[in-house]
């Protein structure tokens, strides 16, 4: 028999270093040329890449080979990044192309990372070019984070004088409220109205400032004085005096007719030079008229009336006899039910997480927001899933206040996993909880939409958690991009050790389902029978062992079924999250975990915890005696 055909699939492709970057060379054209309009090229494209890569090479391969060598590439691309992490080696080794590193360094990357062994010899080639091919379209988990590393990303580091507020030592004209001294709030008696408490805002002289050169009011200050100059000049039509002070030409206009609040007329940048040039008048010019001076002059004040009443004398955005924390008094006073609906827990857990948030993790009151306000709206947010507009009508304070003090309570509710997302005593006596993943809509920009992309098409983050048998989150990691699949995030939580994951304890084990890997401590299911519990309601359990133990399985591994619909169940923002930052977006999904957590351990009836979306059959709590006969 004759040689195989060239373009049979029996042939074996040889990929030498310079063959290889002709092939990286020819894909890095086509992604430029717009041809891989996703994650993988399409028919134009590889029709282009095999043409020239044929040409320049002078080696025919099938198709097959092609693809092979891609996925092949993306394997090898992946184990390096995963290899480097966020750390820096030792150095670089020329000679081989890879990391220089002591042998302790490379014996605890590949604990972590064994199949890039191969890497410690010879680095991987080509790298500028597979950045290119596959940064943006594989899931790298460079935003992953797990809780239990006990480190905070960037996002979340606080200084080291403690994790007080800091956005209010800023001096801009938006800010409305300002940090209270340390003080212990009465949480059931509202404030006192007429007791000044705190400090007052210092305004930053011209060497303090670090916003805009002069800023807006000082600018507006000297337009002003140089208006009254010419006024007192010109001895116009206003009545000012020498001594008059830029607030007595602030009433005088207000006087005048026409003038209202917030009325800006949308020709005054024609009458005010707002350059630092020294412009003098020349009082002898008749090219002004008593009119157009006139015109001038309640431009320019008016600009300075309007900045006074929004800036410097501004009202509270309220609209309503009932203030804001009033409101949330009678919330928590009166109908138990209301308070449930509007922030997703009752009030004594409420004023619990007011607490534990002010005296733990340093959240303080404002100026004119206490924290118990501030809480209430990060709450609602959360809960209702509700816009800003929504919460600005209940809360009656303007858009970027609620948005402010929504990412302050945000940012601590984020630091509290460390404390409350762990595993405490098993329920059971080997069988210590479930682990599983679920996926969680997120909004990304298009520029990295085709890694986020899961299965069923949407955007999101793939979350792996576990729990226990009480419906308490005891390890949960997010940041993941959607594509990424379930058993390479779980691989890279127990392997990795940065992560802490905690390992079940000799003898002891979590439940997965049959996607995972079977290994010491995690026990899937048996394949190949019935499973989901809806299969053994219709056909009965089975006399088989294995579907005897797969109904058991499955009863059992219902519990992180569970906490994930009571979890997203409650958070409707988990359902619709806004377009915030791709890592507030992660925060938010710690958040309502530590949220979940802590409603659990401080209020056992919570009515979320009976909701059960599929009638699951499952164990109880470890109060009823019911778990463990099963």
């Amino acid at each position: 028999m004759g040689n195989p055909s060239q373009n049979s699939s029996n042939v074996r492709a040889q990929w030498p270093s310079r063959v290889t970057t002709i092939f990286c060379e020819a894909c890095v054209d086509e992604i430029f040329k717009g041809n891989r309009p996703n994650t993988h090229f399409n028919k134009k494209g590889w029709t282009n890449i095999i043409a020239t890569f044929e040409k320049k090479s002078g080696k025919e391969y099938p198709m097959a080979k092609y693809k092979h060598k891609w996925d092949s590439l993306k394997k090898d691309w992946v184990l390096w990044n995963k290899l480097k992490g966020s750390e820096n080696g030792s150095g670089w080794d020329t000679a081989k192309g890879t990391i220089a590193a002591t042998d302790d360094w490379w014996e605890r990357k590949l604990m972590e990372v064994p199949e890039a062994a191969k890497f410690r010899e010879k680095g991987l080639e080509n790298v500028d070019l597979l950045d290119i091919m596959f940064k943006d379209i594989v899931a790298i988990g460079d935003l992953a984070w797990a809780p239990t590393s006990g480190v905070l990303p960037d996002d979340l580091e606080t200084s080291k004088e403690g994790l007080g507020d800091t956005s209010a030592n800023s001096s801009s004209p938006n800010d409305d409220d300002g940090v209270h001294e340390d003080e212990t709030p009465n949480l059931t008696q509202p404030p006192n109205p007429t007791q000044k408490k705190g400090r007052k805002r210092v305004l930053p002289s011209s060497t303090q400032s670090k916003g805009k050169k002069g800023g807006m009011a000082l600018q507006l200050t000297q337009q002003i004085s140089r208006i009254c100059d010419v006024v007192e000049l010109r001895n116009s039509a206003f009545s000012v005096k020498p001594s008059s002070t830029n607030c007595n030409v602030i009433k005088r206009v207000c006087t005048l007719d026409g003038i209202e609040k917030g009325d800006i007329p949308m020709d005054y940048n024609d009458h005010i030079d707002n350059s630092d040039e020294d412009h003098s008048y020349d009082v002898e010019n008749d090219e002004y008229d008593d009119e157009e001076l006139y015109d001038l002059v309640v431009a320019g004040c008016h600009v300075a009336v309007t900045y006074y009443m929004k800036y410097i004398d501004k009202q509270p955005c309220r609209d309503s006899e009932q203030t804001s924390y009033m409101w949330l008094m009678d919330c928590l006073r009166g109908n138990k039910t209301q308070c449930y609906e509007m922030f997703r827990m009752k009030p004594h857990v409420f004023l619990q997480l007011c607490n534990v948030l002010q005296h733990t993790y340093g959240l303080q009151h404002t100026r004119h927001i206490r924290l118990e306000e501030s809480v209430g709206i990060c709450l609602m947010i959360l809960g209702q899933g509700a816009c800003y507009r929504m919460v600005q009508e209940r809360f009656q304070h303007s858009g970027e206040t609620i948005h402010r003090h929504f990412h302050r309570v945000l940012k601590r509710l984020s630091i509290m996993p460390m404390d409350i997302l762990k595993p405490s005593d098993p329920t059971f006596s080997d069988c210590i909880g479930a682990i599983d993943g679920t996926h969680i809509q997120v909004v990304v920009g298009d520029d990295k939409k085709a890694s986020y992309y899961n299965r069923q098409g949407m955007t999101s983050f793939n979350v792996m958690a576990a729990c226990d048998f009480d419906l308490l989150f005891t390890f949960v990691i997010t940041g993941w991009e959607g594509a990424a699949h379930d058993t390479r995030i779980f691989s890279d939580a127990i392997h990795r050790q940065s992560v802490n994951f905690p390992k079940p304890p000799p003898g002891k084990y979590y439940l997965v389902d049959a996607g995972y890997p079977l290994r010491k401590g995690y026990l899937p299911p048996y394949k190949g029978q019935r499973y989901h519990l809806s299969d053994f309601r219709r056909a009965g359990r089975g006399n088989h062992i294995e579907e005897r133990f797969n109904y058991v399985h499955s009863s059992l591994r219902s519990a992180i079924e569970r906490t994930f619909g009571v979890w997203k169940n409650k958070w409707k923002i988990l359902k619709h999250m806004p377009p915030y930052d791709i890592k507030h977006q992660r925060n938010i999904i710690v958040a309502t975990c530590v949220l979940n957590n802590f409603i659990r351990k401080h209020d056992r009836e919570d009515e979320g915890f009976n909701w059960d979306e599929h009638g699951l059959d499952r164990p109880r709590s470890n109060s009823s005696g019911e778990g463990s006969s099963r």
